[in-house]
């Protein structure tokens, strides 16, 4: 029994996710000016990290509080499982020198929890220096415009030039997007967040040239049916597909986030929000916006 494949409209409904998209950007705009920018982890603005042990006594509330009581501003998150008791300390360095300020984390937990409380010396201990931070800085910058670069003259190559602005203007959506959940979610950005958004670049573009082989074929099948009607029966036809594939590594990264633990959440979190975004920027973003060039449909065609 030949299974129907269900037809749904989207690029009749393509300017309301256009006008959706521009309010998630604009919504991100806003929260920049008012976080004062983004929040920049320790490898990008420099500082101190410091992996802590203590005893079965020590939340991380009490290191919290003192850090707060030595007047030492630090983000402190959980290593694992509470119950693990291993602690990281991300401080901006302000003393005269690495050692002085890690010397101030020391003082402040022995202080404030007890010698007997913090196991000395710390378990790790990572310097990132204003030099090194500002090129980390600009290597990220460099390896996104990179890979986007790439991609545009892959797709470019493989299809049109046409098509390959369609799926940039997409693949510029997506971080963008994902950005925006950061300034609102007030996460720091790390070297994982990079790493998380060069991942869905990848994962994106996929999805998308996807889209595009079906878009191409049906050209040459059916070349007489109006070219908005084959955008749209190229989407309908691999829906199911792009589907299943966002739902399974949906669900494999709702676990990493939920049980992986601290180092990886930021992770996972921002590729759960990409995978999502990544789905609708496909469907609704850089197919759609191919009918901008509608004319080069036509030639196409011939």
């Amino acid at each position: 029994m030949r299974v129907k494949i269900p037809f749904i409209n989207f690029i009749g409904i393509r300017r309301y996710a256009f006008l959706f998209s521009l309010l998630i950007l604009v919504v991100g705009i806003v929260f920049y000016f008012i976080r004062g920018g983004f929040n920049m982890g320790i490898d990008f603005k420099g500082g101190i990290v410091a992996q802590v042990k203590t005893s079965d006594k020590i939340d991380i509330h009490a290191v919290r509080k003192a850090m707060e009581k030595s007047s030492i501003p630090a983000q402190i998150q959980d290593l694992g499982a509470p119950s693990a008791h291993e602690f990281l300390i991300k401080t901006p360095s302000k003393a005269t020198g690495n050692v002085e300020a890690v010397a101030a984390i020391e003082k402040a937990l022995v202080d404030n929890l007890g010698a007997e409380n913090v196991v000395l010396p710390f378990e790790k201990t990572d310097v990132v220096g204003p030099s090194m931070s500002k090129y980390m800085t600009g290597q990220a910058f460099w390896l996104v415009l990179l890979s986007m670069l790439c991609i545009f003259i892959y797709v470019s190559v493989r299809f049109k030039w046409d098509f390959a602005l369609g799926g940039i203007i997409s693949l510029f959506h997506d971080p963008m997007v994902v950005l925006t959940a950061m300034l609102i979610t007030n996460k720091e950005i790390a070297v994982s967040i990079v790493a998380a958004i060069l991942t869905l670049i990848g994962y994106s573009i996929n999805d998308t040239i996807v889209i595009y082989d079906r878009i191409r074929e049906l050209l040459k099948k059916e070349g007489k049916r109006p070219f908005r009607e084959i955008i749209d029966l190229a989407v309908n036809q691999t829906l199911s597909r792009s589907i299943l594939t966002s739902l399974t590594v949906f669900f494999v990264l709702m676990v990493l986030y939920l049980f992986g633990g601290a180092i990886i959440s930021d992770f996972s979190l921002i590729m759960l929000i990409g995978v999502v975004i990544g789905s609708y920027s496909t469907i609704f973003i850089a197919a759609p916006i191919i009918l901008v060039w509608e004319g080069k449909g036509i030639r196409l065609r011939k």
